[in-house]
């Protein structure tokens, strides 16, 4: 994480030797399904319903595991990286890499 996006932007604890990782995202970086109005037998709106889709961070990346990429090593496999990034932090991501 500290490679990849500023300490402000994330808090990380520990608790039962489990390290937590939680992410202050926005309101705005929230999609939402579109709104379900739910009516009564008169056809009376009683009720609107919103699900979270998606939070926009879901597809960020944390890195790559250096196991896996041994083992790709070991099998003489060509390893072709495709990270991801909160596109919020571009920046971050050139810094890991280049």
């Amino acid at each position: 994480m500290e490679e990849r996006y500023p300490a402000d932007f994330y808090d990380v604890y520990e608790s039962n030797n489990k390290q937590y990782i939680v992410v202050k995202t926005d309101f705005d970086q929230i999609l939402y399904t579109s709104t379900l109005k739910a009516v009564n037998a008169n056809t009376k709106e009683v009720a609107e319903i919103r699900d979270v889709y998606q939070n926009i961070f879901e597809d960020a990346g944390l890195g790559f595991d250096p196991v896996k990429i041994e083992l790709v090593k070991k099998s003489e496999l060509n390893i072709v990286p495709r990270p991801a990034n909160y596109d919020k932090y571009p920046e971050q991501l050139s810094k890991c890499f280049y």
